[in-house]
């Protein structure tokens, strides 16, 4: 079976406005629908909050999308450069690219940086390409993409930039045949620029790191399992993915795995953040407590039955860390996992004893039931751990042991 044509990819950042981004995703696969002389049921483009079905391995169908796509379009803004997956679609996307340069000597104009928003200053991965075209009118470059969907009253200029870069992407698609993305490669083994990796592990992701030894760097530690490791294990795993760091607990309400989300949240915040697995956990802490860092474990109760996890899990819990927050999602949406609480709760207790006795409200949070308890408890988290650090710096500053950088804002 050869590769099928997808006109486009839609690559933006999670929590950007999501409705209106779906909008345009849908208005702009109507307009190309039409110029293409498509079926009006045809898939002509991708955008994974549209495209991933339930239980999807959804970073195995970004990888896959990737390599069907002609053009890439991408909603900029501050936190879409700041997004580790993002920006590793970028970089999978100028691959094709530039593979295809090497074949052909040209290099096409498929990669379509657009302004979501007014921006100042052009982020760096963007500056080598025009985000600016009069083809997409004076609107656009005034205001950028949002406020053409926001606004009833721009409807016209809005109907006229939708066509025009429908339009393009016609053309380039039907004039540019990109190759696939190889077969041995992953999204995640694209090194998107400015990002690093925790220990340089290929199943670790990061935004990016510009200063050392800053109270401002999370890490999330997931202590969760494949989906092949589940097998047997429980009856419904499409809240599993091809690595630990893939578990999403939340769908379908939230598609996007625990760690992206909570580094989402993280970054309204001003932290920089890392997403490593467990068994990262032993260095990560030596390392945290050297520089000031924060640490987050998220811990599917299901995981904390394996042997292997409840070993590192118990060896963590012996010592006092109180700069280091825990939050064991069980999720209301996942009717088997509410259902086996008393169950999962003994396996946490046993895994993590002196945490689920002491219960430390600010850190320790178990039984979060969806998105929104989430994000209020990891919010939370972060301050106290982000005080904690502070207090434990200022009264041993006295020896000159443990300098504290200012906190982010």
């Amino acid at each position: 079976m050869g590769v099928r044509l997808l006109y486009f990819f839609l690559s933006y950042a999670h929590g950007d406005d999501d409705h209106y981004v779906m909008r345009f995703f849908k208005d702009l696969s109507a307009e190309v629908r039409v110029l293409a002389g498509a079926d009006p049921h045809e898939e002509v483009g991708f955008l994974d909050a549209h495209s991933i079905e339930l239980g999807e391995l959804w970073r195995s169908r970004l990888t896959t999308a990737l390599s069907e796509s002609r053009c890439f379009v991408a909603l900029c803004t501050p936190r879409y450069v700041m997004s580790p997956m993002c920006t590793a679609e970028w970089a999978a996307f100028e691959d094709k690219m530039h593979r295809y340069q090497q074949s052909t000597g040209v290099l096409p104009g498929a990669l379509m940086p657009l302004s979501w928003c007014a921006l100042e200053d052009i982020p760096d991965i963007t500056e080598r390409y025009q985000r600016t075209h009069q083809i997409l009118g004076p609107e656009y470059s005034a205001e950028g993409v949002r406020q053409l969907v926001r606004l009833s009253i721009n409807r016209d200029q809005y109907r006229r930039m939708v066509s025009a870069l429908a339009g393009r992407i016609v053309r380039l698609a039907r004039s540019h045949d990109l190759p696939p993305l190889p077969a041995d490669r992953t999204l995640e083994s694209y090194s998107p620029p400015g990002t690093t990796t925790t220990a340089g592990t290929k199943n670790s992701w990061s935004a990016p790191d510009t200063a050392e030894g800053s109270v401002g760097l999370v890490h999330f530690v997931v202590a969760a399992a494949a989906r092949t490791d589940m097998l047997g294990q429980r009856e419904s795993l499409e809240y599993y993915g091809e690595s630990a760091l893939d578990w999403a607990p939340y769908r379908p309400h939230a598609q996007q795995a625990l760690a992206l989300l909570a580094g989402d949240i993280a970054q309204r915040r001003s932290f920089r953040w890392q997403v490593a697995g467990l068994s990262e956990l032993h260095a990560l802490i030596m390392r945290a407590n050297l520089r000031n860092e924060v640490i987050v474990l998220l811990v599917d109760a299901w995981a904390a039955r394996f042997d292997e996890h409840r070993d590192v899990l118990l060896d963590y819990d012996r010592r006092n860390e109180p700069t280091t927050a825990i939050i064991i999602p069980i999720a209301v949406v996942d009717q088997e996992t509410t259902d086996s609480y008393p169950i999962l709760h003994e396996a946490i207790r046993r895994a993590l004893p002196n945490n689920s006795v002491r219960r430390d409200a600010a850190v320790y949070h178990e039984r979060i039931e969806d998105p929104t308890a989430f994000d209020n408890a990891l919010s939370r988290a972060l301050r106290v751990a982000q005080n904690r650090i502070f207090d434990r710096g200022r009264r041993d500053d006295g020896g000159g042991h443990r300098p504290i950088l200012p906190a982010p804002m």
